[in-house]
């Protein structure tokens, strides 16, 4: 995720590596409140996937958790702090 800093209502670039090729992935905020999708995406033939979002602004501010999670189990996931 860059900026690898970042909160509610700012836009971040989310990135991933050596996913399966042509496979959905979701993309997840998870704060102490539960689990915020943020957008379902296809990585490339390479494996690889980025996407720019805008954070929800009603996401709790503090620590939390970037998911990518890929149908086939495939997952990947960094902590934070906004």
């Amino acid at each position: 995720m860059d900026p690898p800093l970042a909160g509610p209502g700012q836009t971040v670039e989310i990135t991933g590596l050596d996913f399966p090729g042509l496979e959905v992935v979701e993309l997840r905020v998870v704060t102490g409140s539960g689990a915020v999708p943020l957008v379902d995406t296809v990585s490339a033939d390479s494996g690889y996937f980025r996407e720019i979002v805008t954070l929800p602004t009603g996401i709790e501010a503090g620590i939390w958790e970037l998911r990518a999670n890929a149908l086939d189990g495939s997952a990947a996931s960094t902590s934070t702090r906004s």
